[in-house]
C-alpha cells in the first residue's frame, strides 16, 4: 500500500506540474514516463519495453500524445466517464488532462475487474466515484442517463455488440465519444463498429492512429464530436 502511495503522489505532483498538454511531443514523453500496460508486450515496439510499469496505461503512446493535446484544444470540459478503467494510468490520465482546464472536473470509473488501489487511492483523493460491474447494469444506465457527459472513453469489451450497446447507451448523453481500438488487429469487433459509425456520420469524426510498426495495426483512438449537432445531424466527416 505504501508503494502505491508514494507512486500516485509522485504520479500527480509530476502531471500537475505539467505545462505542455498543448504539445503531442511532450504529452508522449509524459505518458512513456507515467508508465504503461505491459500485459500484451508484442502489441509494443521494444523500445517501449522499459517504460512498462507505473501507472500503466493501457494505451500507445504516439496516439494517445496527439488525442490529449486535442482534448486540451477543445477544453474546458466539465465531466469525463470511462468505460473500462483496467488499471486506471488511463483514466488518471485524461483526467489530469481535463482538470488542467477545469478544476471542479467530475469522473466516474467503470470496470468488471475490483478498483486497483493505485486507482482507489487517486480516485478517493478527487472524490471520483468507481462502478465496479457491467456496463450494461441498470444501476451504470442511471449513472450515465443522470447528466450531461462532457467526454466519454468506450473500452470496455470489445465484443462487436458490446462496443455498440454501449455506444448507443451514452451517445445521447454525450458530447464527445472516444472509442479505443479503432485500428487494431486484435479487436476486429471495434474496428467494425468505428467503420458502421463513421458510414452513419453523426457527427465530427477524428482519428489518431499512427503506428511503431509498419507491418502490424494495433489500439488507435476514435473521436465523434457531437457537439453542435441535432440528433440524427450528418457530417463531412472530416478525420484527422
Amino acid at each position: 500500500m505504501q508503494k502505491s502511495l508514494e507512486m500516485i503522489k509522485e504520479f500527480v505532483q509530476t502531471v500537475r506540474g505539467f505545462r505542455g498538454w498543448h504539445d503531442p511531443a511532450q504529452v508522449e514523453t509524459l505518458i512513456m514516463d507515467m508508465g504503461i500496460n505491459g500485459e500484451k508486450p508484442h502489441e509494443l515496439p521494444g523500445e517501449l519495453v522499459a517504460y512498462m510499469g507505473g501507472v500503466r496505461s493501457w494505451v500507445m503512446p504516439n496516439q494517445t500524445a496527439p488525442y490529449l493535446s486535442w482534448l486540451d484544444s477543445q477544453g474546458p470540459f466539465s465531466s469525463y466517464l470511462e468505460i473500462g478503467t483496467r488499471y486506471g494510468g488511463t483514466f488518471m490520465l485524461t483526467c489530469e488532462a481535463l482538470r488542467s482546464r477545469n478544476l471542479m472536473l467530475e469522473a466516474v470509473g467503470c470496470d468488471v475487474i475490483c478498483r486497483p488501489v493505485e486507482l482507489g487511492l487517486y480516485m478517493d483523493d478527487n472524490g471520483f466515484p468507481y462502478h465496479h460491474g457491467s456496463s450494461s447494469s441498470e444501476d451504470f444506465g442511471r449513472i450515465v442517463s443522470g447528466r450531461r457527459w462532457g467526454v466519454c472513453l468506450v473500452d470496455g469489451s470489445h465484443r462487436y455488440e458490446d462496443v455498440m450497446r454501449d455506444y448507443r447507451m451514452v451517445e445521447p448523453h454525450c458530447d464527445v465519444i472516444v472509442l479505443h481500438d479503432i485500428s487494431s488487429d486484435a479487436c476486429p469487433g471495434v474496428v467494425r463498429a468505428w467503420g458502421e459509425l463513421k458510414g452513419e456520420g453523426h457527427g465530427r469524426f477524428h482519428e489518431f492512429t499512427s503506428q511503431y510498426f509498419s507491418d502490424r495495426s494495433y489500439m488507435g483512438i476514435g473521436v465523434i464530436d457531437k457537439r453542435g449537432f441535432a440528433v440524427g445531424e450528418k457530417s463531412s466527416r472530416v478525420l484527422v
